[in-house]
């Protein structure tokens, strides 16, 4: 018996020469092995040159190399068995792993959110460094092209508000009110930085589901100097 599930694209991503990167959970595009990812041309071809190494795409620069996240095998521990371990990646044009990218190892790969690319090629990722024990450890990093580390700045954005509860009656049935509370589920801090956007200067405007930021009242939306620092004149 042989039971097939209907493929599904989850995310769609452009890049400067107008290719449409896809992924989701599908293994053929056109009767061609794309185990989760695939390149179509600006006309909507499948562009038969991009044969990746597989991967959930994460991010497209607009230079065309795309970042995906895979799970590999770790080396050998102490008991004899290998770990599963997730890797951050980049793709050549080809679509085979670039082995000069490499994503710093301190920072928690699996729920690293990537925000944009910088004209110079730089790359802006929020993530925490080296865990989420701490609202604190959530960080915004400047790497290179090549995936190095190049600035971690300094905001400290706490006080999270992710997590939703909806109330359920006797049957099950989700009643009236939400419950919006910080964090008290035993899963870990959630990744809460959305979205980035690069201004003039150098500065940021940062979103996501935080409600201060250094210290200061900003519920969701802040615009940092190039420093990291809080922009006092800017309070939404």
């Amino acid at each position: 018996i042989v039971r097939r599930a209907v493929g599904s694209v989850s995310r769609l991503e452009i890049d400067a020469a107008g290719r449409v990167l896809a992924t989701g959970s599908f293994t053929r595009v056109d009767g061609e092995p794309r185990p989760g990812l695939v390149r179509f041309l600006a006309n909507g071809a499948l562009d038969r040159s991009f044969v990746p190494a597989g991967g959930e795409l994460l991010f497209a620069a607009p230079n065309g190399a795309p970042i995906v996240r895979r799970s590999v095998l770790g080396p050998p521990e102490n008991d004899g068995f290998h770990r599963q371990l997730t890797q951050i990646a980049r793709l050549q044009e080809d679509g085979a792993l670039d082995t000069g990218f490499a994503f710093p190892a301190t920072l928690d790969a699996p729920r690293a959110n990537w925000l944009l690319a910088a004209p110079d090629g730089r790359l802006l990722v929020a993530a925490f460094d080296a865990n989420d024990s701490r609202e604190e450890n959530l960080k915004l990093v400047w790497l290179g092209a090549d995936g190095r580390r190049l600035l971690t700045l300094p905001t400290v954005f706490t006080e999270y508000s992710r997590y939703i509860v909806l109330p359920l009656d006797a049957t099950g049935a989700p009643v009236a009110s939400d419950l919006v509370i910080a964090y008290p589920l035993p899963y870990g801090r959630p990744n809460v930085i959305d979205a980035a956007q690069l201004l003039a200067g150098g500065q940021l405007l940062v979103a996501g589901a935080f409600s201060r930021v250094n210290g200061v009242a900003r519920p969701g939306l802040v615009r940092l100097l190039a420093d990291g620092k809080e922009d006092a004149s800017y309070a939404p």
